[in-house]
């Protein structure tokens, strides 16, 4: 048991205590190196002293997570023999110079590689393009607005996700000069082409049903008013009339697990809401519709369940313990005490309690359930790290 303390320590400092350099190397002896902890301390501002001290003690598979690196040259230079090229590009410092290029571009996953290249890099596209992952490529390259490059690789592209790139251009001209090609079901909830929906409604290839869930929608009056001549769900003939439609719609938001779906979760559309899909979605239900309506909602969905913690009091539980399904244990993610677990009046999940970060945690619960309670997890839970630093035991 003590064994399994001093690490938990160790691991909750590592991963989460502000360290300064000093700091760091005179603690170089007692803390944990390993990629989920020190080296996923955002807080440390690595450089190539702290890298030169420890050396030995670093995971080079993870150096790719180390916050606010400089990934020169230089870098590359000193550390080669050290780097793993299969995965310092994941680095969100690591944008490649022509000569890190020209020495390493053999070395580096070249599929990732691509996505972090400036526009006067194209020769390295055209050198390896029989190559590379032009699926992935369609979905996340930056063209920042130009269609050249769209034109340049015009056959290599999938064009189905190139359609939900976000940096695509979005005026007129590029939708008509690749009318044929783009996925205009795709385009309609891309967030960068939702204004120029706006403009242009009246191109036919539209598709409205997904245009309702294009991140940039914000459902209001206005916008129903311009989606009635246009919305069809063709399920039914009877849906034409508008005010029948809404179920469909508000199913549909459902499905798509779009939390925008509130809009429609008052009494005025009561009429139209499938309590049974609201009960199975993964939704974050605005709280007046889910306190006046709480007693509709099947909460066996341990993930509605989790998305909604923060209105499902121990009261509650406690009062209507049939209503849950218990042997997943979800309740011991909600916003629960210790007293609560006294009263709990089933086996509950250690597992999913050692994640709870709403639980009021001391030191003196964590020793005398330390054998129950899931290491790593407790190790990544902020809120106990604020119970260590808080507590007499706190010996760093």
């Amino acid at each position: 048991m003590l064994f399994k303390l001093e690490d938990l320590k160790t691991n909750l400092v590592s991963k989460f205590y502000p360290f300064s350099k000093k700091e760091l190397i005179e603690n170089k002896d007692k803390l944990n190196f390993d990629r989920y902890y020190l080296m996923d301390n955002k807080h440390i501002v690595w450089d190539e002293e702290l890298l030169d001290c420890f050396k030995k003690e670093l995971d080079w598979t993870a150096i790719w997570k180390l916050s606010k690196i400089d990934l020169s040259i230089d870098f590359f230079k000193k550390y080669e023999d050290l780097i793993d090229f299969s995965s310092i590009d994941l680095s969100k410092s690591f944008f490649p110079s022509k000569d890190i290029l020209n020495l390493y571009s053999d070395r580096f996953n070249k599929n990732r590689l691509v996505l972090n290249l400036v526009d006067n890099q194209l020769d390295f596209i055209d050198h390896h393009k029989e190559n590379l992952d032009w699926d992935r490529l369609s979905r996340t390259f930056n063209f920042k607005q130009s269609d050249e490059i769209v034109t340049r690789y015009e056959d290599l592209w999938n064009w189905n996700l190139l359609s939900t790139n976000k940096s695509l251009p979005t005026n007129a001209s590029f939708i008509h000069k690749f009318k044929d090609k783009l996925s205009f079901q795709t385009l309609s909830k891309n967030p960068s082409f939702f204004y120029t929906i706006l403009k242009n409604p009246n191109y036919e290839n539209w598709n409205w049903k997904y245009f309702m869930v294009n991140p940039k929608l914000e459902w209001n009056i206005e916008i129903e008013e311009f989606l009635k001549p246009r919305i069809e769900f063709k399920m039914n003939p009877v849906f034409k009339r508008f005010d029948l439609i809404y179920s469909q719609i508000i199913n549909f938001l459902i499905m798509c697990e779009d939390n925008r779906v509130n809009y429609f979760l008052v009494d005025k559309y009561l009429k139209h809401i499938s309590f049974e899909s609201l009960s199975k979605s993964m939704i974050h239900i605005n709280p007046i519709f889910f306190h006046n309506h709480k007693d509709k909602i099947d909460f066996a969905n341990q993930l509605l369940i989790y998305k909604n913690k923060d209105m499902i009091s121990m009261k509650y539980i406690l009062d209507n313990p049939k209503r849950f399904d218990w042997k997943y244990g979800h309740v011991t993610r909600l916003n629960i005490t210790q007293e609560f677990l006294k009263k709990y009046p089933y086996k509950f999940s250690w597992f999913d309690l050692s994640s709870n970060t709403f639980f009021d945690w001391d030191w003196d619960f964590i020793e005398k359930n330390i054998e129950n309670l899931h290491l790593h997890r407790l190790s990544l839970n902020t809120a106990v790290f604020d119970c260590f630093m808080k507590s007499p035991n706190n010996d760093f």
